[in-house]
């Protein structure tokens, strides 16, 4: 009887899901002529008042974890492409990318491009330790540490924890030669813009969403603008479409 009670509530928690997820899904694509606008506010709207939790969906599951995986990732893209979101330093984009890799921890992509964003938007800490879940389940892949190294680097200005994921990457097989050189060069800590251009020029060979490579691309002219100005020991007033994307304060 207390099975027959346990799966009753499971098969019921999963209508109820299913009928949501299908009315939000029906409310946020009726009208063909919404503007993507209007579909960020509803993505918004929709994660400011949710709660959902991956332990509850994989209790829900029945197998669909890299169907509600993808899910999420559509979130992450819209979320991703806002400008009114990007103003406010992605507030859901953590939250999207944990629930995301807790349902597929193999999504390779979503850790990359949450570990960038984060980082860039400001949110560090919130980088990293995303990444750092990506290098429990892709032990292979030399881009997380490198990224995580760039976080410690770039915005959190720990030079012996950024080192120590640099080599940890290099470590790593199909890793590129020239991270030895950057490795080298933070190890010496000549410079912290030259450090932080390598860093960003990488960043941008190994990321293939225009999008991001985009932002990369700001700040990458950002930091050589400063770099020239600094040269003629004149201040550079950074506009706020790169200042947005400046080492802050961690949070």
């Amino acid at each position: 009887m207390e099975i027959f009670i346990r799966k009753f509530t499971k098969v019921f928690v999963v209508f109820i899901f299913i009928i949501f997820l299908a009315y939000f899904i029906f409310f946020s694509f009726s009208r063909v002529a919404l503007s993507k606008h209007s579909l960020k506010l509803k993505l918004a709207s929709f994660l400011r008042y949710s709660s959902v939790k991956p332990e509850f969906i994989k209790f829900i599951d029945l197998n669909f974890n890299t169907l509600f995986s993808d899910y999420f990732w559509v979130l992450f893209v819209q979320e991703a492409s806002s400008f009114r979101l990007a103003k406010m330093h992605y507030p859901y984009m953590y939250k999207i990318s944990a629930i995301t890799v807790s349902l597929n921890p193999r999504f390779n992509y979503a850790y990359q491009a949450g570990g960038t964003l984060l980082g860039l938007a400001g949110k560090p800490k919130r980088a990293i330790k995303l990444l750092k879940i990506g290098m429990k389940h892709l032990k292979g892949n030399w881009n997380i540490p490198f990224l995580i190294a760039f976080n410690y680097f770039y915005s959190l200005n720990n030079f012996k924890k950024a080192a120590y994921y640099l080599k940890y990457a290099i470590g790593m097989k199909n890793s590129p030669k020239y991270l030895e050189f950057l490795y080298m060069k933070l190890l010496n800590k000549s410079g912290n813009f030259k450090g932080a251009l390598s860093f960003l020029e990488e960043m941008y060979k190994n990321n293939k969403n225009p999008y991001i490579k985009q932002i990369i691309k700001y700040r990458i002219n950002a930091v050589k603008n400063e770099m020239e100005l600094k040269k003629e020991h004149k201040k550079y007033k950074v506009p706020y479409s790169l200042k947005l994307f400046l080492p802050q304060k961690s949070l």
